[in-house]
């Protein structure tokens, strides 16, 4: 039997608005639309289009917002930008509804009220509505044990089907949490995405009742480090100019960081073999 899509939600052309303007402002406006040879609904649109693409808005880039201790995954990693108004509606439109609601949701958290948030919060803690990826259960000796399945913590990860199909029952609080988390999983990928980053590679049981476990991320990667008395580091580096320092906190406290401009290519030739020691 073919799934039943929900039904609606979908992305008009125009919509239908009301507004309630003070008899001044509603007078100027009128005398502005007529000296453009506009409507006054027009005349509001091109206001309002100039006004997106012109200011500025802080875009929150931290999907685990929502989570307790969100902060430790994101140390060392950009948690916000700063667009335009026309390049977030951009990133944000879709052809649904629901789509639409996750990312504003998503990167504008602050912006929603306490209704939207208990919808949105509903949408990230049921499994059903965001894909699953596979990672292995070894013990502590590398013995592989099973597969397990994790849930995508990214928008990218959003099961866009399953979400359409629930979305008037969850817009309209006809379905409550309850309920949600007896829906099966979401649909399964073949590995983490590059965007989650509290996707698991592997959980090694410490013991055999598997209380004690270690999980390795999929996409953390140790520190590589060079001592300052490397010969390399002293050859190719003593004559780059520094193109940036800046303080940055890590995990292992707040460090100074220094990028280097390479230039020539000795340099990067060196460089592109330090790359490949950590890769290994």
């Amino acid at each position: 039997m073919a799934r039943k899509k929900g039904g609606g939600g979908k992305l008009n052309r125009s919509e239908i608005i009301q507004a309630r303007l003070d008899p001044t402002v509603h007078m100027a406006a009128e005398i502005m639309a007529r000296s453009e040879r506009r409507t006054l609904s027009s005349f509001i649109e091109k206001t309002i289009e100039c006004a997106a693409r012109n200011n500025k808005v802080k875009r929150n880039l931290k999907f685990l917002w929502w989570l307790e201790n969100h902060e430790k995954y994101y140390v060392g990693k950009q948690t916000y930008d700063e667009v335009t108004v026309e390049k977030a509606v951009q990133d944000i439109l879709a052809e649904h509804e629901a789509v639409r609601f996750v990312r504003f949701g998503t990167y504008f958290p602050e912006l929603m009220n306490m209704e939207e948030k208990k919808t949105y919060w509903n949408i990230v803690y049921s499994c059903y509505f965001w894909a699953q990826y596979p990672y292995t259960v070894e013990d502590k000796n590398g013995k592989f044990l099973k597969t397990e399945w994790g849930q995508v913590d990214a928008l990218e990860g959003l099961d866009k089907d399953n979400l359409i199909e629930y979305w008037d029952r969850l817009k309209l609080k006809k379905i409550d949490f309850s309920e949600l988390c007896l829906l099966p999983p979401g649909r399964k990928i073949d590995r983490p995405l590059k965007d989650d980053v509290r996707a698991i590679h592997k959980k090694i049981l410490m013991n055999k009742s598997g209380s004690s476990f270690e999980i390795i991320y999929a996409n953390r990667h140790k520190q590589f480090e060079i001592s300052p008395d490397d010969k390399s580091w002293q050859k190719y580096t003593k004559n780059l100019p520094a193109k940036k320092i800046e303080l940055r906190k890590t995990d292992n406290g707040a460090q100074i960081i220094t990028t280097f401009n390479l230039e020539g290519e000795s340099e990067l030739a060196w460089f592109n073999s330090l790359v490949k020691n950590m890769e290994k």
